[in-house]
């Protein structure tokens, strides 16, 4: 019994693939960008003395808190994206969840260099947030 041998596309058949593939995938990267979540930018900024920008992203109160925008479209296909792929399409600013026990104030920061606009470390900064009567909430 003899097999036959599977026949192989030819030239003309691979360059339409190519083609379409070519054509069809950066079409798809580009929607994927254009609809991804807008940052909508910090609530308001500091400048410290020294040098860097405190950016305040949220503030929120209760138990469950988040900051950051969802892309679903991420979630499902994010894994199997190589990491340059997946950085470009990600939103600027990743959802970040918390969750406590107690209702709290969660205030979210970030730290910036304005000269590079790059983020950098704001771990030791102490935010105060006064009251009316001269008590400090930190």
């Amino acid at each position: 019994m003899l097999s036959e041998t599977p026949k192989r596309p030819n030239a003309k058949t691979r360059s339409k693939f190519a083609l379409t593939l070519g054509v069809t995938l950066p079409a798809l990267i580009f929607l994927f960008r254009l609809s991804r979540p807008n940052s909508s930018g910090p609530v308001t900024s500091v400048s410290l003395a020294d040098g860097r920008t405190i950016n305040i992203e949220r503030v929120t109160f209760g138990t469950n808190h988040f900051a950051g925008k969802r892309w679903a479209p991420m979630d499902w296909f994010g894994a199997w994206l190589p990491p340059k792929v997946r950085g470009l399409l990600s939103p600027q600013n990743p959802r970040s969840e918390i969750n406590l026990d107690i209702p709290s104030l969660v205030v979210w920061l970030t730290a910036t260099d304005p000269k590079t606009g790059k983020s950098v470390d704001c771990q030791d900064v102490r935010l105060e947030f006064p009251d009316g009567e001269g008590h400090a909430f930190s």
